[in-house]
């Protein structure tokens, strides 16, 4: 399976959060939209992508603080006869303002291989962004795959 976009839309008020996730198995493409709650792994994850997409934008520790990953897109390399791998990310984050809107940020879309040289540095993430992309599409992955929090069922 292979993760190609993950949305994340937080509860509201009376409306509830929902993940939606795109992949695909084979030739076949799927969306799923769940309401569930997923493990803390994934919001740990997507935060830790968050810090990264700070890095990217170039923007303060401080503002970031506030600011949520709110989706990741993913793309891959198919050649035929071969499994196929990831090659470019980006991610979009939402940040509110003190006026109560909500700006939207996404970066660049890079490379998801090591630079071998400081000239392609500008067009690749770094090892540990790598590395967090990746934690990431395991937990999206295992949320596609029913692993998800679950509420006390309140048995004695």
């Amino acid at each position: 399976m292979k993760i190609r976009k993950v949305k994340i839309k937080k509860a509201e008020g009376d409306k509830p959060g929902a993940i939606s996730i795109s992949y695909q198995r084979g030739e076949d493409l799927f969306t799923m939209v769940c309401h569930d709650q997923a493990m803390p792994a994934f919001y740990t994850a997507a935060a830790n992508l968050g810090d990264h997409a700070m890095e990217l934008l170039e923007l303060t520790k401080k503002y970031g603080k506030t600011a949520t990953v709110v989706s990741v897109s993913l793309s891959y390399k198919y050649d035929k006869g071969t499994d196929s791998e990831l090659t470019l990310a980006s991610i979009s984050i939402a940040k509110r303002l003190l006026c109560g809107q909500v700006v939207s940020l996404v970066t660049p879309e890079k490379a998801c291989i090591l630079a071998t040289d400081k000239g392609m540095a500008l067009y690749c993430h770094t090892a540990e962004c790598i590395d967090a992309i990746n934690w990431f599409i395991e937990q999206a992955a295992n949320y596609v795959g029913g692993d998800r929090a679950q509420s006390e069922m309140g048995l004695d």
